[in-house]
């Protein structure tokens, strides 16, 4: 096989994947799920502060803290799952699953009347 024919044969292979197309898709994702990090971050710190302040918040914080919670345990456990040799992934994606347990925990139970 000469050069142009395994060229021509990528190119082919490749036709609905391309490099560029690839890295532009990946960099939106990661660009998303930053923006999104940052966005239920601050609105959890904002509810959470407006709480102890006035007693009441405008919404419930630990709604955007357990979905804080959600988004990190995918993305720890994603670089964990690519690299098993890297054991601190493994625990963090074990202490947000337990946090994000708990937190559903609690906004299920004060709904219902629990707490």
């Amino acid at each position: 096989m000469n050069r142009d024919e395994i060229l021509a044969r990528s190119k082919k292979e490749n036709l609905l994947n391309d490099e560029r197309e690839r890295y532009i898709q990946k960099s939106a994702n990661q660009n998303s799920y930053f923006a999104v990090i940052i966005i239920f971050a601050i609105f959890s710190m904002i509810l959470f502060i407006q709480e102890l302040i006035t007693g009441r918040a405008f919404a419930d914080y630990r709604v955007f803290s357990l979905a804080l919670l959600i988004a990190m345990i995918g993305q720890s456990g994603t670089v964990y799952y690519y690299n098993r040799d890297k054991k601190v992934y493994l625990v963090c994606t074990i202490l947000e699953i337990i946090g994000a347990i708990a937190g559903m925990a609690s906004i299920v139970g004060s709904g219902m009347g629990w707490f």
